[in-house]
């Protein structure tokens, strides 16, 4: 069968490193500028409103809880979308893994809306589900990157990340415009489900300032280097979160494992004292996310807790922790703004780690930048 031909200009994909020394630093640094095209057309900050026309799209459709659906970074993402909608919305939010989603039986919800997530739009793991959603009736929504991906075409109704070309196989910008993505899609079923005006306008706010927000993180680039080193020589590293930022140190504890070949495990910092505690000495480190939020007197207690048994602590806050024996601080970051930059900071944290160790950044071993095989 014959297939007519499409002229596509390429010309806007090439990538140039510029001044950078590889494309996951470069691509780092472009986050601010994404964050502003995330926004651009879709929220009038002024008058705090929504204009997309897939929200819009929306606003007839019966919806009363959400499952994210995505692999790897993306189910980040979408796991961090799930604290997003129940805070923002009050509603009912899960993530699963895409290539888990058909292992067992599954019943498809009308008034689910199935949110799949994915950089290139092509994840194998993704689209089989997405087929059988919609072959039982049930609503899609897409967030993506490219433009004419399969994701974008077969889902009802989506969002585009805006990040542009991501070079580097380890995620970087694609990520923070998928948080950003997420978050406007809770705060518009905030809106229409008429929750508390109040955390709608204060998250509008935050987001507004969100590149300035990205700019302060990333000015502690050069401060990194040392602490990143010493980390990069050790052979187990944790990276612990409570509440919303679990997803954020699942993420990060990702792209250290990703581009360093150490082994870095993430999980919920108040889990730490039922069993894993066991492996913390001078010779695991932790990495901890400590917001200034309603967690923060808990997760004090785990600093200390890690503390009294040799473990050692970087803290990544936004203000210093006495007792920590490292601090990387953002300084007056607090909200939902905190998981944007602890992300860019985790994200530099791997950068220089791995340069340390000197090893091949933009493409580790082993992985492919899209995962389009089962």
């Amino acid at each position: 069968m014959s297939r007519p031909f499409e002229r596509v200009e390429t010309e806007h994909l090439k990538a140039e490193k510029g001044d950078y020394e590889h494309f996951m630093l470069k691509e780092i640094f472009e986050q601010p500028k994404i964050a502003k095209a995330v926004f651009q057309g879709r929220v009038d900050f002024t008058n705090l409103a929504l204009n997309s026309a897939a929200f819009q799209d929306l606003r007839d459709v019966e919806i009363d809880r959400v499952k994210f659906i995505a692999c790897g970074t993306s189910y980040h993402a979408g796991w961090a979308g799930t604290y997003a909608f129940r805070e923002l919305a009050g509603m009912p939010a899960t993530a699963e893994i895409a290539s888990e989603f058909l292992n067992a039986p599954v019943r498809i919800d009308t008034k689910t809306l199935y949110v799949f997530v994915s950089q290139s739009g092509e994840t194998a793991d993704a689209i089989e589900p997405l087929k059988f959603i919609k072959a039982h009736g049930g609503k899609t929504f897409g967030i993506v990157n490219v433009v004419g991906s399969s994701i974008s075409r077969l889902t009802d109704f989506g969002l585009f990340t805006r990040a542009g070309t991501e070079v580097g196989v380890a995620s970087t910008k694609a990520f923070t415009a998928q948080l950003a993505t997420v978050t406007l899609l809770a705060l518009f079923y905030s809106i229409k489900r008429g929750e508390d005006f109040r955390k709608y306008r204060s998250t509008l706010e935050e987001l507004s300032k969100l590149p300035d927000t990205m700019n302060k993180a990333l000015a502690m680039n050069d401060g990194l280097a040392q602490v990143a080193e010493v980390f990069g020589k050790y052979p187990h590293i944790f990276f612990l979160g409570r509440g919303h930022m679990l997803p954020i140190a699942a993420e990060a504890a990702l792209k250290f494992k990703e581009i360093t070949y150490i082994h870095a495990h993430a999980m919920p910092l108040g889990e730490l004292k039922h069993g894993t505690l066991a492996l913390i000495d001078e010779n695991c480190p932790s990495v901890i996310f400590l917001p200034d939020d309603s967690l923060y007197s808990q997760n004090l207690s785990s600093v200390a807790e890690i503390r009294a048994r040799g473990g050692k602590v970087l803290a990544i806050s936004s203000k210093a922790i006495g007792n920590a024996d490292w601090n990387l601080v953002i300084p007056e970051i607090k909200g939902v703004s905190f998981g944007f930059a602890a992300t860019i900071v985790g994200q530099l944290l791997a950068y220089h780690a791995a340069k340390s160790l000197g090893r091949e950044i933009d493409r580790p071993r082993n992985l492919a930048k899209s995962v389009t095989v089962k």
